[in-house]
């Protein structure tokens, strides 16, 4: 397929693996995100001739994407991460701008006065879920590049990096809200990049991570593809040119990779929302910051976006004892009949999904789905985690929320069926929603976001009134331009993929290696039989199990005598019980009051539990 090739090609265009850190290739690598620049933005000035350095540099002589999808909720914090450590905001600890923690009984607000925790947040889901790999297993590159200089200029999400600049954000808030330069964060972030790379080489970062902020703060107070972001996108490709020549001066240009790109697009909006009326209205208590609130049933997080999460009571017994306001998560059934006070119960998904204000709910059920709802239809995202990979299959039961099953390339999919992530991607990128059905079947793996997201209307904004934003689904916000050179990167179009392919991409022009399973037809048969019982009853408690297992050997009659899916599925078994083993020490460590991981514990715990259990039904179907 052409997505499979062209980044197979992308990466063997690029250096050889090496395992360790000391062993990285005399190369630097300088990642430049352009915040909030939309797609079309910035490809329309290249090739309108109004960015000559990155018309030069990146477009002709070097490669660019076409489809370039960033990480749901379209926004910073959850986008700069998966930079720098390749993951899902659903599986690093990072949800998003701002998220409620259950254990502090807090909200963490990274816009806020919590800017600095992020770096203390993140974690990797994937170690934490994987046998052989300690919980402190390194998160992000810099980290992979501990005993090399590394620098993060303008950016809170630097966990790892050397150096860290600004030390204070005094300058940078004067130029938003005192003096208005918007112009003067990136000069100031450019300065310091300069100032990096003019010291001697054994001093001169091997990674920089540059964040320009210039675009999206006047975006946000003059609109999307304002005249004044395209003058600062201007005012970025002349800087750019200054520091390519400052890298020929430094004799290094040519073993220099740049990258070039955006955490988020950008599209505008005319109107503030408020769900939070809607809400107190049905009878609900709202959670606010003051920390002596005796009972809450909802938490808001919302910000200045075009999406929001709920984090409802959950009528959890253990965490309620370890007192906790929302004591936690919800059951899906649960949500359909939220108990209020006066003995009633409220459907807050059918009161959600009806507003006029919202446009899509994603609500967790379960461990392995996903509902999703527009106003009159319904669909859901199943998921099956096997072997280290994540397969997805997506069904409307009506018509389709996520718009992509009318679609011929895409109809097919549409039965429930699990593909690989890749598939998703190459398949939807350039759909309504782009990479919908991964973006929205990941985003509550590790119990940090809450337990319905809620997606604004075309043309509003949650908690502040602003000219443009962002946050949302829609192909405005989710695609974004991405543009590289270095060496041995040939010329041309990379075709379709995630910013969070950058990780894996950049480790391997330092020869460092991302360790992940390779997928094969057998896995994805494997994966395709545990999937089918997803939504079912463990069979020892179906009523009629002879039935389903007739299902079962119909549905893959031609596939069950395979032994080495059979030798598969003994292999994962056993895998999830060392999982089990590794999850069930983590959570005899932890203290429920204080540590901020108890909660992941929890969950991952009954995750695992229900995932073996449900795998040793498929080995009984296919004996």
């Amino acid at each position: 397929m052409k997505f499979l090739r062209a980044i197979f090609v992308a990466l063997c265009l690029l250096s050889p693996l090496a395992s360790h850190a000391e062993d990285v290739k005399d190369i630097y690598a300088v990642l430049f995100i352009l915040d909030g620049v939309p797609k079309e933005l910035l490809y329309s000035m290249i090739n309108d001739g109004r960015l000559p350095i990155l018309k030069e540099y990146f477009w002709d002589g070097g490669m660019h994407a076409d489809g370039a999808v960033t990480t749901f909720p379209s926004a910073s914090a959850p986008a700069y991460q998966s930079f720098i450590t390749g993951l899902f905001a659903g599986r690093s600890g990072i949800p998003y701008l701002q998220w409620y923690d259950r254990t502090r009984q807090k909200r963490v607000d990274y816009l806020g006065g919590a800017y600095k925790d992020v770096n203390d947040d993140m974690w990797n889901l994937h170690a934490i879920l994987n046998p052989d790999a300690d919980d402190k297993y390194p998160v992000t590159i810099f980290e992979k590049l501990a005993l090399q200089p590394t620098a993060s200029v303008y950016s809170e999400v630097s966990r790892g990096a050397k150096l860290k600049y600004p030390h204070s954000p005094f300058m940078a808030l004067s130029d938003v809200f005192i003096t208005h330069r918007e112009e003067m964060l990136d000069i100031r972030a450019f300065r310091r990049v300069k100032k990096l790379f003019k010291q001697s080489l054994v001093k001169i970062p091997r990674f920089t991570l540059v964040g320009l902020y210039s675009a999206d703060v006047l975006q946000h107070k003059k609109g999307a593809a304002s005249k004044e972001a395209e003058l600062v996108l201007e005012q970025f490709d002349g800087e750019l040119g200054k520091f390519i020549g400052l890298l020929k001066d430094k004799g290094i240009f040519d073993k220099t990779y740049i990258v070039v790109t955006a955490d988020h697009g950008m599209h505008n909006v005319s109107r503030k929302i408020n769900i939070k009326p809607l809400l107190e209205n049905a009878g609900l208590v709202l959670r606010t910051n003051n920390p002596k609130q005796k009972e809450a049933d909802v938490f808001v997080s919302e910000r200045g976006v075009a999406s929001a999460q709920l984090y409802f009571k959950g009528g959890n017994a253990e965490a309620s004892l370890a007192g906790h306001l929302l004591d936690g998560r919800p059951s899906f059934d649960r949500l359909k009949k939220y108990p209020v006070k006066g003995k009633k119960t409220v459907d807050v998904i059918t009161l959600l999904k009806n507003s006029p204000d919202l446009s899509l709910l994603a609500v967790r059920n379960g461990f392995d789905r996903v509902e999703v709802y527009s106003a009159d239809c319904h669909g859901t995202i199943g998921k099956i985690d096997f072997s280290g990979r994540s397969y997805f299959g997506y069904k409307p039961s009506n018509c389709d929320p996520l718009k992509i099953c009318d679609e011929k390339n895409v109809s097919k999919m549409c039965d429930g069926t699990v593909y690989s992530d890749r598939i998703w991607l190459e398949k939807t990128w350039d759909k309504s929603y782009p990479d919908s059905v991964v973006q929205l079947g990941q985003i509550f793996d590790d119990g940090r976001a809450g337990d319905i997201f809620v997606v604004a209307v075309d043309g509003a904004v949650f908690f502040r009134k602003k000219a443009a934003t962002h946050g949302s689904l829609i192909k405005e916000d989710m695609t974004v331009p991405l543009l590289m050179r270095g060496p041995d990167i040939a010329a041309g179009n990379i075709g379709v993929l995630r910013t969070a392919d950058l990780y894996p991409i950049m480790l391997s022009w330092f020869g460092l290696k991302k360790d992940e399973n390779a997928a094969d037809e057998e896995a994805l048969t494997a994966a395709r039989f545990e999937s089918f019982m997803i939504g079912k009853p463990a069979l020892n408690k179906s009523a009629n199990p002879e039935i389903v297992g007739d299902e079962f050997k119909s549905e893959f009659s031609g596939e069950l005598r395979s032994e080495k899916i059979r030798a598969l599925i003994g292999d994962e078994l056993k895998r999830r019980s060392l999982i089990l083993k590794k999850l069930e020490t983590m959570k005899k460590n932890l203290n429920p009051k204080k540590d901020r991981k108890y909660p992941l514990a929890i969950e991952q715990l009954d995750n695992a539990r229900k995932s073996i259990w449900r795998l040793e039904d498929v080995k009984a179907l296919i004996q």
